[in-house]
């Protein structure tokens, strides 16, 4: 179970890197010609992670009792940095 909680993990934290690069450069080049194609970067990477991010809480929920609060929490920041960074491109964009 330890194996597959640090696959996810590690899937969720690039899924995340790859949302995080996407929204840098949506934010820092406004005139970009090709600004869309970021959007659909951004878009795919949320699709790429979305199987590591339904796991993460599940298996910090199924690993509660075994693990330390920190770790479980640990387990859980890629969902919650993905989660503020996809509220600060609401906020941003709108």
């Amino acid at each position: 179970m330890a194996i597959v909680r640090w696959i996810a993990f590690a899937w969720g934290c690039l899924a995340f890197a790859i949302v995080a690069h996407f929204e840098w450069r949506y934010l820092t080049e406004p005139t970009n010609p090709l600004r869309h194609e970021l959007g659909i970067g951004m878009g795919l990477g949320l699709i790429y992670g979305l199987p590591a991010w339904i796991a993460l809480p599940v298996l910090a929920f199924l690993g509660r009792k075994r693990l330390r609060p920190v770790v479980t929490w640990g387990l859980l920041s890629p969902l919650v940095a993905t989660a503020a960074l996809l509220v600060l491109h609401t906020v941003v964009t709108n």
